[in-house]
């Protein structure tokens, strides 16, 4: 099922496929705006539900979260993928994995297991004006 989701047919971009491809285990990407990584994500959910692990995926507010939750909705059912229950805010796949939206609060997303997807969470760096010295060779 991953192959197909990676062949060209299926219509990913180059940069989703690679994204899709890494199983590092951690993944940071710095991106710009609107490049179609959240749709990336959502498919890569679906992957390691798939293989058994929930996933929680975490954005800035629970209606982006939800989104992103609907583009895997929408990669389950374009990939032949059963879904056993559906609400706004979960989505339960053949198998009983679980995949999960939850805004970014610590008082809402924690004590969930599974896969953690930090979508378009962003954080300030202290001292970041000075992180192009620490790559420097001594």
């Amino acid at each position: 099922m991953r192959k197909r989701a990676l062949s060209e047919d299926y219509g990913l971009y180059a940069h989703q496929s690679d994204f899709i491809s890494d199983t590092s285990r951690f993944r940071s990407v710095l991106k710009s705006r609107q490049i179609g990584l959240s749709y990336a994500m959502a498919l890569d959910a679906i992957f390691e539900a798939l293989g058994g692990t929930d996933a929680v995926i975490v954005s800035a507010s629970q209606d982006q979260a939800e989104i992103v939750l609907d583009y895997a909705r929408a990669h389950a059912e374009a990939l032949g993928i059963e879904c056993l229950r559906a609400s706004r805010k979960k989505l339960v796949i053949e198998g009983g994995a679980k995949l999960m939206a939850r805004p970014a609060n610590f008082r809402t997303v924690q004590g969930f297991s599974g896969s953690l997807y930090l979508v378009s969470i962003h954080a300030p760096v202290r001292g970041a004006t000075q992180l192009g010295y620490s790559r420097k060779p001594a």
